[in-house]
């Protein structure tokens, strides 16, 4: 019964984390895509992806 409820708890940790990641790239291409240059939208992507992972950790 353990093991179940680990492979659950992963499941759902991998779901929130690919989420957030598609989010993140989401957001970066709209909001830097052009505007900032490669650089510029890596580091958007990174921020965005802080703030999500800090968001879904209150969820």
């Amino acid at each position: 019964m353990k093991w179940r409820n680990l492979v659950e708890t992963t499941n759902q940790i991998t779901m929130k984390n690919l989420l957030r990641a598609l989010l993140a790239g989401y957001g970066a291409k709209k909001i830097g895509g052009g505007r900032c240059g490669c650089i510029g939208t890596i580091v958007v992507f990174l921020i965005l992806y802080w703030l999500l992972g800090y968001v879904f950790k209150v969820f």
